[in-house]
């Protein structure tokens, strides 16, 4: 079975943040490994929605010595994480079936620095409504799925 396209960019959107948390963590990130793992994991775990790519990077994360953890929160409780430093991906689906990733990065005020991993320019800094438009959210208020880069520290998703 060949992959499509979008089995390609979900794939090139996840070896992203995987490599992200990874900077962030100050450890070293090897492509071509984790495009292995990534490919063993997508063989372990089946299927092609944003649920599944999270879980795909939990296990691609285990054996890339990368902690990453996933969690059903808001986006007010996604930003607590990135407030304590620790970087938040979401993969949203666009219309034709695309699946989009963005990284959460670092707040300032009341602006949050959003990567798109899907453009050439990546970096916007945003206000929270438009973050909740930018990444296809329902409403400040609904719980979606976010993938987490480290840990929480003192920080607990309800």
């Amino acid at each position: 079975m060949h992959a499509t396209p979008q089995d390609r960019h979900a794939a090139e959107g996840a070896q992203r943040v995987l490599e992200a948390f990874a900077a962030s963590a100050h450890i070293q990130f090897d492509r071509i490994v984790a495009g292995r793992v990534l490919s063993e994991s997508g063989r372990a775990i089946t299927g092609d929605d944003a649920g599944t790519w999270a879980r795909r990077l939990v296990e691609a994360g285990e054996s890339l010595n990368l902690r990453v953890r996933y969690v059903e929160c808001t986006l007010a409780d996604a930003m607590t994480f990135v407030q304590q430093g620790i970087p938040v991906a979401h993969c949203s689906s666009a219309g034709d079936g695309t699946l989009h990733w963005f990284i959460l990065r670092e707040c300032k005020g009341r602006k949050t620095r959003v990567t798109s991993l899907h453009q050439v320019v990546a970096d916007q800094w945003m206000t929270s409504r438009k973050v909740i438009r930018h990444l296809g959210l329902e409403s400040p208020t609904a719980r979606t799925r976010w993938v987490i880069g480290q840990p929480a520290l003192s920080c607990q998703a309800p």
